[in-house]
């Protein structure tokens, strides 16, 4: 495993990587969503395959190789199974986000378990009260994707206010150790049924001071280890980076779907109208030549915004506003097209689409499950970038 992490391989081998291990993800598919969790098996594979250090710091063994060969990665993967897909997506974020606590916290993670996994629930589930320059929590927290997997959570807890107008909860991210959380069993739902993305809770579980971090500090990039990992990536705004891993995986699914229509439609007939071939109909073909440009067009949005961010971060100079609301707007419209691209697909399928294994339905819940997520909705990214670039306020720091 020393060699599929080393910082030798090139970005397009970490991405010929992710297109091997797609078909092998579609074959499982099926039992992903049964299972309600990504198989032991599936997380072996991203470890194996070095994929889980395409953002991890070099410190620490990992690739530190930005968002593009990252975003790549996710699409690929998502195309052989959206579940799959959208658990590496996250949990490879939170590789990230430990690479911004303080050297200590990431000294723990990894030290001793360079495989170390980390879940997450960012919303605050707890008021933290201090005790020793930390935090003790008590709390309960919702859609933690990839929990079963996990060696360390990320959680968000709400201790003190802060100076704004009018005053709110100041948040804090809490690394906590697996065996300070108990995972609960929520996770029945229409899409992502893959995810496991379940409840977690603690009970008076402590967190000592270099395991906490503020959320306003990372989101302007004020963090620890932006000093002890100088990547150009931990030089980034965390909202810069973290909603990408939301709006990729639509993508991937997307695409999947578009391949799937494609395997369908080729000798799909119509037994009712004399074994016609569906693949002769005008509608047939219109749908799929729409829903593969909004799927690239989704892709190219999301690539375009990637490359440009890291541009900027490797010139030394910070994002300005203007472009970081736009990633943000183009993370939900990339998410949107990608709903639609599945939909003008699914609408053919007819009877076939009905049943629970059909791979298409299950992209089909797939993408309206990512679509769904509060970081993808177009009705609040798209006017924040219509607030700013008309001369007004953000109005919010997570962009």
């Amino acid at each position: 495993m020393a060699d599929a992490r080393a910082n030798f391989v090139s970005n397009e081998d970490y991405v010929a990587r992710a297109r091997a291990l797609a078909p092998v993800l579609r074959e499982r598919a099926a039992m992903t969503n049964e299972m309600r969790r990504v198989p032991d098996e599936t997380i072996a594979d991203f470890k194996e395959s070095g994929l889980f250090g395409l953002l991890k710091p070099e410190r620490f063994g990992g690739a530190d190789r930005g968002l593009e060969p990252y975003l790549d990665s996710v699409i690929e993967l998502a195309q052989g199974c959206g579940s799959a897909g959208w658990v590496f997506s996250v949990l490879s974020i939170h590789v990230f986000h430990v690479g911004l606590f303080p050297l200590a916290a990431q000294e723990d993670v990894w030290g001793d378990n360079p495989d170390a996994i980390i879940a997450s629930s960012y919303m605050p589930g707890a008021k933290a009260a201090r005790e020793n320059g930390g935090f003790r929590i008590t709390g309960r927290w919702k859609f933690s994707s990839g929990c079963d997997a996990a060696d360390w959570f990320i959680l968000g807890a709400s201790h003190g206010m802060r100076a704004t107008e009018p005053p709110r909860p100041e948040v804090w991210f809490c690394l906590v150790p697996r065996a300070d959380v108990e995972i609960v069993d929520t996770w029945h739902v229409i899409g992502l049924k893959g995810t496991g993305s379940k409840d977690v809770a603690t009970r008076d579980a402590y967190v000592p001071a270099h395991r906490i971090l503020n959320m306003a500090d990372a989101l302007e990039a004020r963090t620890p280890g932006r000093e002890v990992n100088p990547g150009p990536l931990f030089a980034l705004p965390m909202y810069s980076v973290f909603p990408l891993c939301i709006a990729s995986p639509a993508v991937g699914v997307a695409k999947g779907a578009v391949n799937l229509y494609i395997e369908e439609m080729r000798s799909r007939t119509v037994t009712s109208r004399g074994g016609e071939s569906v693949a002769d109909y005008h509608a047939t073909q219109t749908r799929l030549g729409e829903a593969a440009a909004l799927a690239d067009c989704a892709e190219l949005l999301l690539k375009r915004d990637a490359k440009h961010t890291m541009d900027v971060m490797r010139q030394g100079r910070p994002l300005t506003v203007e472009e970081r609301v736009r990633n943000r707007r183009d993370h939900a419209f990339a998410a949107d097209l990608s709903v639609r691209a599945v939909d003008l697909l699914y609408k053919m399928t007819g009877g076939a689409g009905l049943h629970n294994e059909s791979a298409l339905q299950r992209h089909f819940r797939d993408a309206h499950a990512i679509g769904s997520h509060i970081a993808n909705n177009w009705d609040i990214s798209g006017p924040l970038y219509g607030r700013v670039m008309l001369g007004r306020p953000p109005g919010t720091g997570t962009y």
